[in-house]
């Protein structure tokens, strides 16, 4: 059993962060070949809306009335919240049929609620310190139903094992989407003051979605004498129908594919392990009627290193990846980018050292473009993504004396700059944040202190406009907990 009972705040006024969480799980294992677990899941948010759609100019560009406070709320206290409710069950079942066989079975039904009502920054006056604003309500709930059946089989043809997967999976949703708008009254930015009334809310959308999508599959893993060699096809059909009663339109719409994956990893005695590999995807989309399907190709090649003898692992890997029709938010808003290509370079480490030390560090590079957008900013580079980012973690537990088990950790993490919208406009400015943790055992108890951005840097996380589509990042936070095993 794992509960969570939070109220809290956050780094803007008037917005609170409060959570009611609770996951019970059960497992049943007659013999050491079946064992069946069942899990549920409860999660309720009593939230407001902690991102503020604040322009450009006073955050990340000047204002020549100055910069726009981090905590500042522009909405309207007696209407912004943010409800959601999140139920989960299901069962995980396995069972061992013989030396060659094997049986799962996982479902899951989910539930969905969201009422969220807020008023948000829609562009600066010409002043530099009126903001325009406007007031959305909107209404959703999703319920879907999921289940994969898996057939495995270990055995050997010759030389080679086997290790041979065969599935069949269907997922089934259904999506209620209702939403009303109206200009509200602009707010003085950097002296607001709240208690606008709001006019009546026009509907905008009142939408029911149903989607259905059956996939097979089946997956061999081989390995022969240091080479492991994966390959694995699929193919799915999904079936989207949308009712927008607003309008009273109807669309009904099939897709189907085939996607797959290739990969070969040879394994050195010496601990590295260089690979390759090659895979595709497909994914149909549930925001908007008219989007087609997200699909992907991915081209991959790496080493990882695990020397013999140490409890350290480091992966360096480059890889290409091309993703059509991608669908992206700006804001609430989905869009639909016609291709989008990554390409990058990522290094990770982890090690733990003698006389207590622990160390993890990261590196990511990517160089992302836009290369096919009907709105005109082909082989520019998407907005919120950086070309860099670098992490780095150290945590030392003392060993020894009065003070043995106490962990001690620090860590500095760097986001490079960013785009601020797809035209390439602007810029969001890189930042560096440090973090701090300690933790000690006693007993039954868990002591645990958390610190993230220890300095509360004033840094903006992105933006997708100049008008109204910045987005501050979280201030100093500060988390205690005490955990006890029975």
């Amino acid at each position: 059993m794992t509960g969570l009972s939070r109220k809290g705040d956050t780094h803007v006024d008037l917005v609170n962060d409060d959570r009611v969480y609770l996951a019970p799980s059960v497992k049943w294992a007659p013999d050491d070949e079946t064992s069946l677990t069942f899990f549920a899941k409860y999660q309720k948010d009593f939230t407001g809306w902690g991102i503020q759609f604040l322009p450009a100019s006073g955050t990340v560009l000047p204002n020549a009335n100055g910069k726009i406070p981090r905590d500042r709320f522009v909405g309207e206290p007696d209407f912004d919240r943010y409800d959601l409710t999140i139920a989960t069950i299901g069962y995980a079942f396995e069972h061992q049929i013989d030396e060659t066989w094997a049986f799962r079975q996982n479902a899951r039904f989910s539930y969905l609620k969201n009422v969220q009502e807020g008023v948000f920054g829609n562009g600066l006056a010409a002043d530099g310190r009126t903001l325009m604003r406007y007031a959305d309500e909107g209404r959703s709930q999703l319920a879907s139903f999921a289940i994969d059946n898996q057939a495995e089989a270990m055995f050997d043809t010759g030389p080679l094992a086997h290790k041979m997967l065969f599935g069949l999976d269907y997922q089934y949703t259904h999506f209620k989407d209702w939403g009303t708008y109206a200009d509200v009254d602009p707010i003085d930015v950097f002296n607001p003051v709240y208690g606008s009334p709001l006019p009546a809310l026009d509907v905008y959308k009142d939408a029911k979605t149903t989607q259905h999508q059956l996939g097979l599959y089946v997956n061999d893993q081989v390995k022969f004498d240091k080479f492991v060699l994966t390959g694995g096809l699929r193919h799915d059909w999904a079936r989207t129908e949308t009712l927008e009663q607003f309008d009273g339109s109807r669309t009904d719409k099939s897709d189907s594919a085939f996607t797959g994956r290739l990969g070969l990893v040879y394994l050195a005695d010496n601990g590295l392990a260089p690979y390759a590999s090659y895979s595709t995807s497909f994914m149909p989309v549930l925001d908007d009627p008219s989007f087609d399907p997200e699909t992907g190709r991915q081209y991959e090649v790496g080493v990882k290193y695990q020397p013999e003898g140490y409890n350290s692992f480091v992966t360096l890997s480059a890889f290409d990846l091309t993703k059509d029709n991608a669908v992206r938010y700006q804001g609430s808003t989905a869009v639909q980018t016609g291709e989008i290509r990554s390409r990058g370079i990522e290094l990770e480490g982890v090690a733990s050292l003698d006389e207590g030390w622990d160390i993890k560090l990261a590196y990511a590079y990517l160089d992302t473009e836009i290369m096919d957008d009907t709105e005109g900013t082909g082989g520019n580079t998407p907005y919120g993504v950086p070309r860099h980012r670098a992490s780095l973690w150290a945590k030392y537990t003392i060993q020894r004396g009065t003070l043995e088990g106490l962990g001690l950790a620090a860590g500095i993490r760097y986001i490079g700059s960013t785009y601020g919208d797809d035209a390439n406009s602007f810029k969001v400015p890189s930042v560096t944040l440090v973090d701090l943790a300690a933790n000690y055992e006693w007993k039954d108890y868990e002591f645990q202190l958390n610190v993230s951005n220890l300095f509360d840097k004033r840094y903006v996380a992105s933006c997708f406009s100049q008008t109204a589509g910045c987005f501050f990042g979280e201030g100093r936070k500060i988390v205690g907990s005490v955990k006890y095993r029975w």
